[in-house]
């Protein structure tokens, strides 16, 4: 079992987490470890880093410019897909 731990800022307002987190991605309930608990922190630890990524948070797209402050929670539902082309 994986025991993340939250950093706080004065007046309690969470600022940061490390540790392990259940997410659903893809359909899929995971637990990663994630020392940046956001979008891109979330691509990191899976270590995709495919050029054409989209991704839905919750049922909402994250454009790729908001991913790194983006804040992924537990229990939140991912879904993320690489796009391709060819021909």
């Amino acid at each position: 079992m994986c025991k993340g731990k939250f950093t706080f800022l004065h007046h309690g307002i969470v600022v940061g987490y490390s540790g392990c987190m259940k997410l659903v991605i893809n359909g899929i309930a995971e637990e990663l470890p994630l020392n940046d608990a956001t979008v891109a922190g979330v691509l990191a630890a899976k270590r995709w880093s495919f050029p054409l990524i989209i991704v839905r948070l919750n049922g909402a797209p994250v454009r790729r410019d908001a991913w790194a402050h983006t804040a992924v929670s537990d229990g939140d539902v991912m879904e993320a897909a690489h796009l391709m082309s060819g021909g």
